[in-house]
């Protein structure tokens, strides 16, 4: 399971709920995270578009096993993960890291 398993769990796209949280509260929790270590444009698609390219890495580009996990109604909505120019994918890598988005 993938250390960022809140991706695609703990709710449903009816609930309108994530992880027991609204969109409204995850919102907040992210751009409040986001202003703390400086960063002052953030969204929470972000963390779900990480999460699927992560997903992507972790599954060895097994797309019908990110498609599932996303809950994509169509496997064309997956294939974004695989058009990351590299520079981009490390600038998301490296807000997980906690480098801000800088290069390593």
């Amino acid at each position: 399971m993938s250390r960022y398993s809140w991706c695609g769990t703990g709710g449903t796209a009816a609930s309108g709920r994530l992880a027991g949280f609204s969109g409204q509260r995850i919102w907040k929790i992210i751009k409040d995270l986001g202003k703390r270590v400086g960063v002052d444009t953030i969204h929470p698609h972000a963390f779900r578009h990480a999460c699927g390219v992560e997903l992507l890495k972790r599954s060895g580009g097994n797309l019908r096993a990110v498609q599932e996990h996303l809950r994509h109604a169509d496997i064309q909505t997956t294939t974004i993960y695989t058009r990351l120019a590299p520079q981009d994918l490390q600038k998301i890598v490296n807000l997980f890291d906690g480098n801000g988005g800088g290069t390593q």
